[in-house]
């Protein structure tokens, strides 16, 4: 089977000889028919537009290197390959709005700028003719900016259109240049028409918002409800229409603190919508009172009574929804000699108010009881002589003894006569109305630690700084500072609360200077750890001797008692003849074991207990 092929050309060829003969062929050109064309007048006119052109082109290449430094002419470019097959009958520069002298930073500045105009994302609202017109706008937008961004094809572009240039003026013509869209009449079109529809500007709506102080410390989210009149476009006139505003407030936010959102409020026949401000502000709490960004707690926390004896406080505060401070250090008024029977202790909290420059001032009043005994004075080796400020006083009013004070000496009442007697009952009195006080600052320690609780909180430890050694400890838990978490945060509270109180202050290294020291000068089991707990006996005796060394004597008698019970060593109690005992004492007294000291059952347990019955003598002896 054979496959013919039709050739349209050769046929035309054989059609062509037939017709002709040799006629129809074309003969060679000679070498001086070649230099008759080259010497033609229409080659030395294209030989000269060639050369202005390219002067031209020249030009055009030095003035761009002075306006762009980036700008790198090539010999090469003109034979790149074309990043976009352009119409050179078409001004891009026109489609973007640039100058030819443009550098590459202009022109893509002017791409994207035209691109949020007419880019089909940026067309929602926008009518079916519209947004086909828009892209046809579009796509000569795209086909200008990839012909003008390559430089290869931008010289190449250049070139062919200078030489357009200067054939139509040697022709006396006009360039042909095709219409195309231009940015500068566009940008003007848009100027002019926002001009005829220009609405005054939007007005400030100022809406103040309260929340809970709680949202100010933990941070949350707000969410309001606004009615706004929105414009009918169908039926004209205006409609309310329900507005929801959700904002997050941030976690120490200053107050007061502005939410703006700008154009959505009631809109307007002649003016931009309303611009809708919120200004955020705590509502009043019903204990803490707010100063910036510190807080205060309104009413002081009283500790007890009787703290002149006491060497260490420690209580719970619950200062707000999500936050509990826990307080534990030495009292600063421990043995006071002054005669007042208040005290107030102020700490200032750093960290714990209002964002992490907030304070938070808490008041704790102490009740010392009563004066000051003689033997409280006489521990802290004062002297019953008149302090420095009364003799002072007494000499310059004249009302001292006329010999003068004596050092180490009492002051007898008569010396000073009726005057100073009074003067002096006047100033002990008001020396017991004035309130003591002390001011102590704390610091935190580190960052806050994390408790995997349910709901999770917080940990911050805080320490004082100065000579008086307070610790705190605050828990907080974002969560729980909303309405609904309270009675979670109750629960939470009641659980934590009394651990951390008892507990936290015993994992600071920083209060092991500070907490009571062991009587003891080595640790109770240290030689009988191999023992069975049951089995390891407590040093009773070594308990007593040290407490007896620091004065604590009825604690010495108590250990001094117990090992006493564990040698089976019974103290007679000394009994009158006329006292009758029950029958029952009597028939105790014979059932339990008596040891007699005199006979020896060891080489150390007589011993023992002949010392530990010594010791306990000197005890009471002291008491």
């Amino acid at each position: 089977m054979s496959v013919t092929t039709y050739d349209s050309t050769f046929s035309y060829r054989q059609d062509q000889v037939a017709r002709l003969g040799d006629r129809g062929a074309r003969p060679e050109m000679t070498a001086e028919d070649r230099r008759r064309f080259q010497e033609s007048p229409f080659m030395q006119k294209m030989r000269e537009i060639d050369e202005k052109a390219w002067q031209q082109f020249s030009k055009r290449d030095q003035q761009r290197a002075k306006l762009d430094p980036n700008f790198n002419p090539k010999d090469t470019d003109f034979e790149a390959p074309k990043a976009h097959k352009y119409d050179k009958t078409i001004n891009y520069y026109k489609t973007l709005g640039v100058d030819e002298y443009a550098t590459n930073a202009e022109i893509k500045k002017a791409y994207r700028k035209l691109s949020l105009n007419y880019h089909p994302d940026k067309l929602s609202g926008k009518t079916q003719e519209e947004k086909d017109e828009a892209a046809a706008i579009f796509m000569e937008i795209k086909n200008a900016y990839k012909t003008l961004a390559d430089d290869p094809t931008r010289r190449q572009y250049d070139f062919e259109r200078d030489r357009d240039d200067v054939s139509a003026q040697s022709h006396g013509k006009k360039r042909q240049e095709a219409s195309s869209f231009d940015a500068r009449e566009a940008l003007q079109r848009m100027l002019q028409k926002a001009k005829e529809n220009k609405k005054l500007p939007s007005e400030v709506i100022s809406v103040p918002v309260y929340c809970r102080l709680e949202k100010f410390v933990f941070g949350g989210q707000k969410t309001i409800k606004r009615t706004r009149l929105v414009r009918d476009r169908m039926y004209g006139g205006y409609n309310d229409e329900v507005k929801i505003f959700r904002i997050d407030l941030p976690a120490g936010a200053e107050q007061p603190w502005a939410a703006e959102f700008r154009r959505q409020g009631d809109q307007h026949e002649e003016r931009e919508a309303d611009t809708i401000r919120f200004m955020f502000a705590s509502k009043t709490h019903p204990k803490l009172d707010r100063d910036g960004q510190n807080l205060k707690l309104r009413d002081a926390v009283a500790l007890g009574a009787g703290l002149r004896y006491e060497p260490y406080i420690s209580v719970s505060v619950p200062v707000l929804a999500g936050r509990q401070v826990v307080i534990w250090g030495r009292n600063p008024f421990y043995l006071s000699e002054a005669s007042a029977e208040d005290a107030e202790l102020q700490l200032h909290l750093r960290g714990l108010g209002v964002g992490s420059s907030g304070v938070l001032t808490l008041r704790l009043k102490l009740n010392l009881g009563g004066k000051p005994t003689a033997s409280l004075a006489g521990r802290h080796g004062s002297s019953a002589s008149q302090p420095a400020g009364k003799k002072q006083f007494l000499e310059r009013l004249g009302l001292g003894p006329p010999g003068g004070f004596r050092e180490n000496a009492d002051v007898v009442q008569g010396d000073v006569g009726v005057r100073g007697q009074a003067v002096l009952a006047q100033r002990r009195l008001r020396e017991a109305n004035v309130t003591q006080q002390v001011e102590v600052d704390l610091k935190p320690l580190g960052e806050p630690v994390g408790l995997f609780t349910k709901p999770p909180c917080s940990m911050t430890f805080l320490a004082s700084s100065g000579a008086t050694a307070i610790f705190a400890v605050g828990v907080d838990c974002p969560s729980c500072g909303k309405k609904k978490g309270e009675p979670e945060w109750d629960r939470l509270k009641a659980r934590l609360a009394p651990l951390v109180q008892q507990t936290a202050f015993l994992l600071l290294w920083q209060t092991r200077s500070v907490r009571p020291k062991s009587l003891l000068r080595k640790p109770v089991f240290y030689d009988r750890i191999a023992l069975p707990r049951d089995s390891r006996p407590v040093p009773w005796k070594g308990i007593g001797d040290d407490a007896f060394k620091q004065g604590h004597y009825w604690m010495a008698c108590a250990a001094y008692a117990r090992r006493l019970a564990e040698l089976h060593v019974r103290v007679s109690k000394v009994r009158l003849a006329d006292d009758e005992d029950d029958e029952d004492e009597e028939e105790e007294a014979e059932d339990e074991e008596v040891m007699d000291l005199g006979q020896t059952r060891g080489p150390d347990l007589v011993p023992e207990a002949a010392k530990v019955l010594s010791n306990r003598a000197a005890c009471l002896s002291k008491l």
